[in-house]
């Protein structure tokens, strides 16, 4: 194989990564490569570089703000409950950090890695608080955009559109 002098220069600069995986995951990785005409190196390789290449895009395109509508600051607490792909469910004080007319991002308080480890799979959560000034207690149903880890677990989520009516009930955070 021949490689032209970019190729050369390129491969200078590449970085050797080294991951643990458990027995199960490195079964399924070698099946799901194997499926693709491909070895479990070239085929995690690809995976790492194509979720790389989506996440450089998104940051570029979005930076920070994803929304549509402009977020409103807020510290509201509130209890979500978290739906997960296996038809799970589980119940979590969270606090309301940012609401928008499309969205909200909650963070969850002291969460341990295995309990990360389950939000990370959470397809969608609801969320009922009472809406500050109004004493308004409410609903709503989202669906998981992103699972944030800094200094605490958050979700970015979007409205589900059956829900997303009651949006009015917000208008006083808005206004």
């Amino acid at each position: 194989m021949h490689r032209t002098a970019l190729e050369h220069l390129l491969m200078s600069d590449l970085k050797q990564l080294c991951v643990t995986l458990s027995e199960d995951e490195f079964r399924s990785l070698q099946f799901y490569a194997h499926s693709k005409g491909h070895s479990s190196e070239s085929f995690a390789q690809h995976i790492i570089k194509e979720r790389l290449h989506t996440y450089l895009l998104s940051e570029a395109k979005h930076s920070d703000d994803r929304r549509t509508a402009p977020r409103v600051q807020v510290s509201i607490p509130a209890v979500s409950l978290v739906n997960f792909p296996d038809n799970t469910s589980r119940s979590y004080p969270v606090t309301i950090r940012d609401i928008s007319k499309d969205g909200m991002r909650i963070s969850f308080p002291e969460i341990d890695s295995a309990i990360y480890q389950q939000l990370r799979k959470a397809t969608d959560f609801e969320i009922v608080f009472t809406v500050p000034k109004t004493a308004t207690t409410i609903a709503f149903s989202c669906n998981v955009c992103r699972v944030i880890s800094s200094d605490s677990v958050q979700f970015a989520g979007r409205f589900d559109p059956e829900s997303a009516g009651g949006v009015r009930m917000l208008d006083n955070l808005f206004n």
